[in-house]
């Protein structure tokens, strides 16, 4: 049975004025945390290309730096957390442009012996403003008081103010793995 934490949008009935779906298979090709960087710059650049076309008619609202710059930062940062955080098995990227947001979804496997804390941190995180639990984070991280940071998914949520969910689903009864899908929605209209 699936697990939702916050409001995971299927997007796949929605219109798209383009969309990109990659799987990553980090054993065979040796993909490892410092080659988000790369990644992340091709996705920008895909992205802006095709928002560039549209940036007249449709995104002058939003300023256009500020968004390649969410972009190129939520890619990182989801690909980066999916590799650290996997238990084997295959990556999956997607993002999908919208009309007036892009969509990101990453999916990687973990073991379901992390999934309990896991869910336990996404709740303290819907708790709180995420100004607030930034704060604390970096406070506790100044004094060593932490063992694994969050800043990134913290500042994908405040900084980039990305809409970010949750979709844990088992894999197999008869397996200890759970597939996570990482939602993030960025908006290409500027509030105000």
């Amino acid at each position: 049975m699936k697990e939702l934490y916050g409001i995971f949008e299927d997007t796949s009935s929605l219109p798209k004025l383009t969309s990109l779906q990659m799987q990553l298979n980090p054993e065979e090709f040796g993909i490892m945390w410092r080659h988000c960087d790369v990644f992340s710059k091709l996705i920008t650049d895909y992205a802006g290309t095709f928002l560039q076309e549209k940036r007249d008619s449709r995104y002058t609202s939003r300023n256009w730096f500020g968004l390649k710059d969410s972009i190129s930062y939520l890619a990182n940062e989801m690909l980066e957390n999916a590799l650290k955080f996997r238990d084997g098995g295959e990556i999956s990227f997607q993002i999908d442009i919208l009309e007036s947001q892009v969509v990101f979804f990453v999916t990687n496997i973990i073991h379901k012996s992390k999934v309990a804390k896991f869910q336990e941190l996404l709740l303290y995180y819907g708790s709180k403003p995420a100004e607030d639990i930034l704060l604390e984070t970096l406070e506790k991280n100044s004094t060593g008081d932490s063992k694994a940071s969050a800043i990134g998914l913290l500042t994908i949520i405040n900084d980039h103010e990305a809409k970010v969910s949750w979709e844990f689903e088992p894999l197999d009864p008869m397996t200890d793995f759970i597939k996570v899908t990482t939602s993030a929605r960025l908006s290409t209209i500027a509030k105000g």
